[in-house]
């Protein structure tokens, strides 16, 4: 009688054990799938802000910067593919382009041209419920 009631407990103590092993696989996969959705939905934020950070430049690239400020200035604020976008623009350098002289020319040569040359330094900063990245560039703009 003895040996059924250790079969008994044994059986008890298996049952158990499998219980907490399939607790711990359950919550594993919880856990996995709520890393999965969250590294999913972050992925999806770093592909629109690419998107929205190429289509902020291009529009810069077609628009005038009214700025000599040696400063960052704000220059737009909107709202574009679910990104709350501020941009900032400072001047770095303003010449005039150069001119050579030719050899039946007497004139000198140097930064003497009609058209003024005009380097920005760009501050894209955008901001989401996730992430919020800020972007520095080069834009050179010209001017007669």
């Amino acid at each position: 009688m003895a040996s059924k009631s250790n079969k008994k407990a044994f059986l008890v103590i298996e049952v158990l054990i499998s219980i907490f092993i399939m607790f711990l696989v359950i919550v594993s996969l919880a856990i996995i799938v709520k890393q999965k959705n969250y590294i999913s939905k972050k992925n999806e934020s770093y592909q629109m802000l690419y998107i929205t950070v190429k289509s902020l430049i291009n529009m810069l690239d077609k628009t005038d910067i009214n700025t000599d400020s040696k400063e960052y200035v704000k220059i737009k604020e909107m709202n574009i593919n679910g990104f709350d976008a501020e941009i900032y623009a400072k001047l770095l350098l303003s010449k005039h382009n150069y001119v050579v002289s030719g050899p039946e020319d007497t004139g000198p040569s140097g930064n003497y041209g009609e058209e003024t040359i005009k380097l920005y330094s760009v501050k894209i900063d955008l901001k989401n419920g996730i992430l919020h990245k800020t972007y520095i560039y080069k834009l050179t703009k010209f001017a007669k």
